[in-house]
């Protein structure tokens, strides 16, 4: 094996050299030189590594020995007589062939190349004097890749893999997306429209492959409901117009677009993005006049500008309707150690919402529907303020342990409403060095097992202070008194 580091295979520098019967060739080196294995007559095994550039006239002279040879995609030029008397079949995945002379390969060589490239290898100098047919994944030792999706309407999420393989890769993922992801999340599409992906291994014997696949997303629903009138006042309208939608969450560009009946066709609607939970769109319409009739109609609008509406439906804003408020628990939460950020939505009803928030309380190992004494009784933290979306953090909780969660509203006759309930688990505690769910003298042992090397364990640094020393022992002696 030649080492890393060498830049270039000097002319004749293994000519002749019967004995040798295999060479790999590392990435660094960007020429072969002129002869350099040439009359190698033993030589049967020769792992070109992706980085050489040039082959040189009479490279791979007279190797009769050689019976297949991979071309990686950094060789741009391959010189007269390089594979001269070689009775050998090329692989090359390189969608342009490289540059290379009418005498650079025997005339009963194969050359294997990507399908699409064929006909580009079947008119390019030197290549058009072998017969080129399409290479197949087994000749490469390349793995089976796999690429799937789960579709919607505005999304795909898909999934790309490979098999087990020979051959070494140094990066894989999704062209045009971060390296070394094999999931990717797309919002913001066409609905019934398809969109192409292609998920790639990069290798050091052989370069880039690639997997095309196409994905359709699926039919957009968006159902529409009777808007409900909770207020009027002064001669002007407040109104909740809720919609169902298979749209998923994340979708940020949807709303309402509303008008009087009596508006003029070339008066543009009014418009406001309302936020989607668990699949319903429910917002306020507030101060419009009273005495009048409205359309409303919800929309989705995708990243390529164009409009989807659902029903447009009409409503009188002087119909007024006692309306309960409304209440959703979100499924989004984000675990910080011991503290959960969680979300609710809510919309005051016919009555004025006085405070809201969230309740929680640690779920039971049984499991099952909470009690509605266990939501009534639960611990509460309340949201600063009114705003439809809130936000509230959940402090000192247990580690490693699982919560309910609620949102709930108080309005000003005293009556109190709830969201769905959800559930999350705190991490690990700092002190579970060794995360057996127990904080006790084993993990002590852990991190002095740490500081002297004897085992790594990648949770030692208990303080996060950038060490690990006797200040982290003293973190779980603390953790352990504590309990």
């Amino acid at each position: 094996m030649i080492p890393d580091g060498v830049t270039m295979i000097d002319e004749a520098a293994f000519s002749k050299c019967e004995s040798l019967t295999s060479i790999v060739i590392p990435g660094t080196v960007k020429t072969i030189g002129r002869g350099a294995f040439s009359v190698c007559s033993n030589l049967s095994d020769v792992q070109i590594s992706n980085g050489v550039e040039n082959l040189e006239y009479g490279a791979f002279n007279k190797c009769y020995s050689l019976s297949s040879l991979v071309i990686p995609n950094s060789v741009k030029s391959i010189g007269e007589y390089a594979f001269n008397g070689c009775r050998c079949s090329i692989i090359c995945l390189n969608e342009t062939p490289p540059s290379a002379e009418n005498s650079s390969f025997n005339y009963n060589m194969t050359a294997y190349v990507p399908a699409s490239a064929i006909e580009s290898y079947r008119n390019a100098d030197g290549w058009k004097e072998m017969e080129i047919k399409e290479v197949t994944a087994e000749m490469i030792g390349a793995p089976e890749m796999n690429v799937t999706a789960t579709a919607g309407p505005s999304h795909l999420f898909v999934t790309g893999g490979y098999g087990n393989t020979s051959i070494t890769v140094t990066e894989f993922g999704f062209e045009g997306y971060v390296p070394f992801e094999d999931e990717i999340e797309v919002y913001g599409l066409d609905p019934e429209t398809e969109y192409a992906f292609t998920f790639y291994i990069d290798t050091k014997e052989a370069g880039r492959i690639k997997k095309e696949c196409t994905f359709r997303t699926s039919e957009l629903t968006i159902n529409t409901t009777d808007p409900k009138v909770v207020s009027v006042e002064n001669g002007r309208s407040n109104v909740i117009v809720s919609v169902q939608t298979n749209l998923d969450d994340n979708e940020k560009n949807v709303g309402f677009e509303w008008r009087r009946e009596d508006a003029p066709e070339a008066l543009r609607w009014n418009s406001s993005k309302i936020p989607l939970y668990d699949g319903m769109m429910e917002g306020y319409i507030r101060n419009v006049q009273a005495d009048k009739f409205w359309w409303v109609r919800p929309y989705y609008q995708s990243d390529s500008g164009n409009y989807y509406y659902g029903e447009q439906v009409m409503w009188d804003a002087n119909d007024i309707s006692y309306c309960e408020p409304v209440v959703h628990t979100s499924k989004k939460v984000k675990i910080s150690k011991n503290i959960a950020t969680v979300e609710g939505y809510a919309l005051s009803g016919t009555e004025n919402i006085s405070s809201q928030g969230m309740k929680y309380w640690k779920a039971t190992k049984e499991g099952g529907e909470a009690s509605e004494k266990q939501r009534d009784d639960a611990a509460e933290v309340k949201a600063s303020g009114y705003s439809e979306v809130m936000t509230v953090d959940i402090k000192g909780l247990e580690y490693d342990a699982t919560y309910n969660y609620v949102a709930f509203v108080m309005t000003a006759d005293g009556k109190t409403y709830y969201g769905e309930t959800r559930v999350f688990t705190t991490e690990p505690s700092p002190a579970d060095v060794n995360v057996d769910g127990i904080v006790d003298i084993s993990d002590i042992v852990a991190v002095i097992n740490h500081i002297a090397g004897t085992n790594d364990y990648r949770r030692a640094d208990v303080n996060a202070d950038g060490l690990v020393d006797i200040s982290d022992i003293v973190a779980i002696i603390n953790a352990i008194a504590s309990m």
